[in-house]
């Protein structure tokens, strides 16, 4: 008898001859994962020759057509994450590019969306100086203060307008810092122009006579 058995471990499939039965009670050995098994158990198929079975016949592994592993995949994926992950960094450190080919921006903000960032503005921070600010009520007695400041872009090309961060002292000894993004902050224009300087204003609740000093601070570079 002779036939081709399947090891139940890996799946592989073999040419038995009768005398590997014989010589082994029926057991076999994977040439691949070295399981041993009973070949009669999972016979794929199984012959009876005629009378002479005085000869061994060579085993033939049938191998299993090999398939694109998980590996490859996973490298692949890593590969791309890697280059998109090279490619914001580069965006990030390199601001005044962006400024200078404006056509790179949709492939910075795609870069970031699609590592789950937030892609933060495209600002040459070492170019945009604060300049002198001051505040003063609206009118006599308002409970609201005007601060008032020059931004001057030093930059040959135009800059989105940063935030900035408001510290207040307080005549009572209480110390606020408020976040004041740049949505909030009035100006002529959304961005900043050219090697130019730009007035703004911030309006807040607060009387003047209960503010001892301020600070005015640009927010938030890129480190």
């Amino acid at each position: 008898m002779h036939g081709i058995t399947r090891c139940p471990s890996c799946q592989t499939a073999f040419n038995i001859a009768h005398k590997q039965l014989a010589s082994a009670k029926g057991k076999v050995r994977c040439g691949v994962c070295k399981h041993t098994f009973s070949a009669a158990d999972y016979w794929v198929v199984a012959e009876f020759d005629d009378a002479e079975l005085d000869f061994e016949r060579p085993a033939i592994e049938l191998k299993q057509r090999k398939t694109p592993g998980s590996r490859g995949l996973a490298f692949g994926l890593s590969l791309i994450v890697s280059t998109m992950a090279a490619i914001s960094f580069w965006f990030h450190l390199h601001p005044s590019d962006i400024q200078a080919w404006p056509k790179l921006e949709p492939l910075r903000q795609w870069t970031y969306q699609q590592l789950g960032l937030s892609a933060p503005l495209a600002i040459d921070w070492s170019t945009l100086t604060l300049g002198h600010y001051v505040a003063q009520p609206l009118s006599e007695n308002s409970e609201t203060l005007r601060i008032q400041g020059i931004l001057v872009n030093q930059s040959q090309y135009p800059q989105p307008a940063p935030d900035v961060e408001l510290t207040l002292w307080l005549t009572s000894g209480e110390q606020i810092s408020e976040h004041i993004p740049a949505q909030r902050i009035v100006r002529k224009a959304d961005k900043l122009a050219a090697q130019r300087q730009s007035q703004f204003y911030i309006d807040i609740d607060r009387r003047s006579e209960d503010i001892k000093r301020f600070t005015l601070a640009l927010c938030c570079q890129q480190k």
